[in-house]
């Protein structure tokens, strides 16, 4: 009889020694009496059953199978390993009566199992559940139906902690890194485990007989997994998924699982916020809500806000989320180049105050009072209506706005000296700039080409953001790629349904789908945008 400790062999062996017609001799635990037992069993005629014969002493293995092979009739149950050569010994002179093998019980089975054990009917319902939760595990699904419902079963937790007082240290720390129940490689399992790969197949091996671990998988079956977490304290749970979160990071694996890990874990660390801020930017288009909610723990983790704008903008831009437009620093922490070409935008002076979150410091050589570009009206003006003229030496090139004098005063602050057919935020740009960059083109550094193109993303998802959907529109459609994707919402805003459906291109994301198939609904009115 071979099965996995918790399969019913002592079951099975009870039933064949009840059905038996001469009399049996069991033994089962210590080896003493062995031989005037197999003494006795051979005057008589008896039948020996031996229950766990994997827990026999080497002399008692041998001394069994030469009776086995002496004609003495003989059942006995082993785990599916044999570890020695005495047990194969005794398995090879017992086998010759035939083999059977226990394995998990299907549907019908713990239905009725569960059944017996309660001794009242059971429900399609609860069956199917007993089922999941066990793997089909006879001696599992037993300790779940006679358990209260929504917590750990306590049969099981006492088998988990005797089985944990005697195993390996190395099975024991890989056992509660499968109680998560993650799909891990190997190399990550093992380094989560603390263990070398070599060791994990054995460890793993040991966990199957001891009937941990899901019939023919490496996964732990589900009940027993929640009773190993259960008999953990929470810190070591916290630690577990720390570990398994560096294991993740160290092999270079999805920024989201690890992410996921180090959540479980609580982290709130430099190290963490990075990882969250990853997770951010790998789910923005694809999974817009859960991209916002990483942003956000990694601002809570201490990541720099000027390294996380840029991003939690695009993912709220599909969202149609509002930004709190002053909760982002002007300035980048030392190191953070990468997120220069994403946040650095160097907006112009006519940009409204409500878009100075991505504003950064222009090059240190320019003039202190124009460092800030600091605004100044005439002194015959009204305030109101000049509070984004600005006047800086004619040196600093970029950003200058001059107001025509014929400009009407409600559409001054936006109003830039441009061409006509140019009308919307267009800024002034050196000559050499070519043309098709003449959108918000900042003068950005030779080293940060990509800059003209970030502007774009960004203050279209600002105007997105306060709920200028037409004007969003128009720079996001102008805009190089996901800008046309982003346009999606505001062009179903303003009634443009069929240059939605366009610009969400061909297989659309489910979010713009669903956009384009009309279910979206505007949010609440916004004011409009001034210009």
């Amino acid at each position: 009889m071979v099965g996995v400790d918790g399969a019913g062999r002592t079951h099975r062996l009870r039933q064949l020694a009840a059905a038996a017609t001469a009399p049996v001799w069991w033994l089962a635990g210590p080896s003493s009496g062995v031989t005037a037992g197999l003494a006795a069993a051979r005057a008589e005629n008896r039948l020996v059953i031996v229950d766990d014969a994997h827990r026999l002493d080497p002399a008692a293995l041998r001394e069994l199978a030469a009776a086995a092979r002496d004609g003495v009739p003989m059942v006995i149950s082993r785990r599916p390993t044999i570890d020695r050569p005495e047990l194969s010994e005794l398995d090879e002179a017992v086998a010759a009566g035939g083999v059977e093998l226990l394995g998990p019980l299907d549907r019908d089975g713990v239905a009725r199992l569960v059944a017996t054990v309660t001794g009242r009917p059971v429900s399609p319902e609860d069956a199917a559940a007993v089922f999941e939760a066990s793997a089909g595990l006879a001696a599992v699904a037993t300790a779940v139906a006679t358990a209260p419902p929504d917590a750990p079963a306590p049969a099981l937790l006492a088998r988990v902690q005797r089985r944990f007082a005697v195993l390996d240290r190395a099975v024991v720390a890989a056992a509660r890194v499968l109680a998560l129940r993650l799909d891990l490689a190997d190399h990550v399992l093992a380094a989560a485990a603390g263990i070398e790969l070599a060791g994990l197949a054995p460890a793993l091996r040991s966990l199957r007989d001891e009937g941990l671990l899901v019939p023919d998988g490496e996964r732990m079956i589900p009940a027993v997994a929640a009773a190993v977490l259960g008999e953990l304290p929470a810190v070591e749970r916290r630690r577990i998924h720390d570990a398994v979160a560096g294991s993740l990071i160290a092999a270079g694996t999805d920024p989201v699982a690890a992410a996921g890990q180090l959540r479980a874990a609580r982290a709130g660390t430099p190290a963490a916020a990075a990882v969250y801020r990853a997770a951010g930017e790998r789910l923005r288009f694809s999974d817009p809500a859960a991209a916002v909610s990483w942003f956000d723990d990694a601002a809570d983790a201490g990541g720099h806000p000027a390294t996380l704008a840029a991003g939690r903008a695009e993912a709220g831009a599909l969202l149609g989320l509002a930004v709190d437009v002053d909760q982002f620093a002007t300035g980048l922490p030392a190191g953070a180049a990468a997120d220069a070409d994403r946040i650095a935008i160097g907006h112009p002076a006519g940009t409204p105050a409500d878009a100075g979150q991505f504003t950064t410091r222009h090059p240190a050589d320019k003039p202190a009072d124009a460092d800030q570009f600091t605004t100044r009206h005439p002194a015959d003006k009204p305030a109101d209506a000049d509070q984004f003229t600005t006047r800086h030496p004619a040196e600093i090139g970029h950003f200058t706005t001059k107001r025509p004098a014929d400009t009407p005063a409600d559409t001054d602050q936006f109003t830039t000296r441009h061409p006509a057919e140019t009308g919307h935020f267009t800024t002034r740009h050196p000559a050499d700039t070519p043309a098709d960059t003449g959108h918000f083109t900042t003068g950005h550094p030779a080293n940060a080409p990509a800059d003209a193109d970030r502007i774009a993303l960004v203050a279209g998802a600002v105007a997105a953001h306060q709920g200028w959907a037409a004007r969003a529109a128009e720079l996001l459609l102008a805009a190089v790629a996901p800008g046309p994707v982003l346009a999606v919402p505001a062009l179903i805003g303003v009634g443009r349904a069929k240059e939605a459906r366009a610009a969400a291109g061909d297989p659309a994301p489910a979010a713009l789908l669903r956009f384009a198939e009309g279910r979206w609904r505007p949010a609440s009115p916004r004011p409009r945008c001034p210009c």
